[in-house]
């Protein structure tokens, strides 16, 4: 029987032993309950992807969400509350183990936010960002890519067949219009099943939009609810484009080939990251056209690792895509 690790922290350290020993009681059961005691002990847990869910107090869903990554979170409440995600604190243990199984019934629906930026330029990044939004749409999730590089194409991977493109919806929202009625009117659809905004006129718009402008459309695209993924690329300028991107993404991918030219930028969007909290928490690193020969991987704790993709034969951009959409790298991104 595969184990289910539950990590259970409560302001109240002996209920967290008391709770921990009670329910550990049944040995039939796949869960494992893990008390603890400090709330850094609980975050390195997590951050580490060691339990399947977490149950913490109600206070704390500000700070713990009902998802973080693939790990479930539980509330304890004072009051009866059958709602799923609700654990109340003085029930039987049989009804306690339905509230758990509850929790673990929920499917996390809410829209994901993913922005892939290259640490230097010939990283891969591109192909790195289509491959994960085709990734997304073969696990039939509706996915819209967006490609905000200041001389970007989207059209070199995805193609579709609407004359306006983002540039247009750019316009608007400088005149401070409401972008939502336009999205549908500028809409790609790729044969492989990603939508995408065609972005042919965009250097000039970008440097026009103002932070907060750029941050109405990422939240508006969020709060629409149309896509279950946004896959944003956007090279490292700072500009408030790229700034309302990385505040707005559920995770901020930085990719990277493995060349001391492309570590040294990562090293430095990192110490700018973190000087100017950037987005730091919310980072990992992922290795493209990785050369197991000449490649080095950057040494830093605080930025996971996702994964390392190696160097492919030469092909055409929309065939490097293709291949790479099918690496199991792509599972742990948002994990």
């Amino acid at each position: 029987m595969e184990q289910i690790r539950i990590a259970v922290y409560d302001s109240d350290a002996a209920y967290t032993e008391r709770f921990c020993g009670y329910m550990g009681e049944v040995p039939e059961r796949a869960e494992v309950f893990y008390p603890v005691y400090e709330k850094q002990a609980l975050d390195d847990m997590i951050a580490g992807r060691q339990v399947d869910a977490v149950l913490v107090p109600e206070e704390s869903r500000n700070e713990y969400p009902p998802f973080i990554g693939d790990i479930h979170v539980g509330y304890f409440t004072s009051q009866p509350d059958t709602a799923a995600g609700k654990v109340f604190r003085y029930q039987s243990r049989r009804n306690l183990f339905q509230s758990i199984e509850l929790l673990f019934s929920q499917e996390d629906t809410a829209v994901k936010m993913v922005v892939f930026s290259g640490a230097g330029t010939h990283t891969g990044c591109s192909a790195a960002a289509g491959a994960y939004a085709v990734h997304l749409a073969a696990g039939e999730q509706k996915v819209l890519y967006i490609n905000l590089n200041s001389l970007g194409d989207g059209t070199m991977i995805f193609q579709g067949g609407n004359p306006r493109d983002l540039q247009t919806l750019l316009e608007h929202l400088i005149q401070g219009d409401d972008p939502e009625p336009l999205f549908a009117s500028i809409l790609n659809r790729d044969v492989s099943g990603v939508y995408f905004f065609d972005n042919a006129r965009i250097p000039a718009g970008l440097m026009d939009v103002g932070e907060e402008t750029a941050k109405s459309l990422f939240r508006k695209l969020i709060d629409d609810g149309e896509f279950r993924y946004l896959v944003v690329e956007a090279d490292f300028v700072p500009t408030h484009t790229v700034l309302a991107a990385w505040e707005c993404a559920d995770r901020v991918v930085l990719v990277s080939d493995g060349t001391a030219a492309a570590n040294r930028k990562l090293q430095k969007i990192r110490v700018l990251q973190k000087e100017k909290e950037l987005a730091a928490d919310k980072t990992v690193c992922l290795y493209n056209r990785f050369q197991k020969q000449t490649g080095r991987k950057v040494e830093d704790p605080a930025l996971p690792c996702a994964g390392c993709m190696e160097a492919l034969p030469p092909a055409g951009t929309r065939a490097i895509v293709e291949a790479l959409a099918g690496n199991p790298v792509w599972n742990e991104l948002l994990r």
